[in-house]
């Protein structure tokens, strides 16, 4: 069970658990840059165009954060995750903003 409340039966505390994602970031070939043609698409990233240069920029893919999530809490014994959450942050990079996704909550063992 995954949820953002807080759970109020008996329950067994295991700890708090999060999953951060951050993108990987691919420079173009360089016959894409400067200006040059335009890339051909990856599947599963997005293509930018930033200071005359291409780049890939690979897209979450939240299902899979959410089953490596339940995964990690699984192996801790947990039955259930509490406070579930999911936020964004941005890293800068080379005066680029790349947006990063963080997956936490409490997992618990339901009594």
């Amino acid at each position: 069970m995954f949820t953002p409340e807080k759970y109020s039966e008996p329950y067994e505390a295991i700890g708090l658990v999060e999953v951060t994602y951050v993108p990987t970031v691919k420079k173009a070939p360089a016959i894409y840059q400067n200006g040059m043609a335009s890339p051909n698409p990856i599947d599963g990233f997005r293509t930018i165009y930033y200071q005359q240069n291409y780049y890939y920029i690979e897209m979450p893919d939240t299902d899979k954060l959410i089953q490596e999530m339940y995964d990690l809490a699984d192996e801790l014994g947990a039955n259930a995750l509490t406070n579930f959450m999911i936020t964004t942050d941005i890293v800068v990079n080379n005066n680029y903003s790349i947006e990063t996704y963080k997956i936490s909550g409490f997992a618990i063992k339901r009594l």
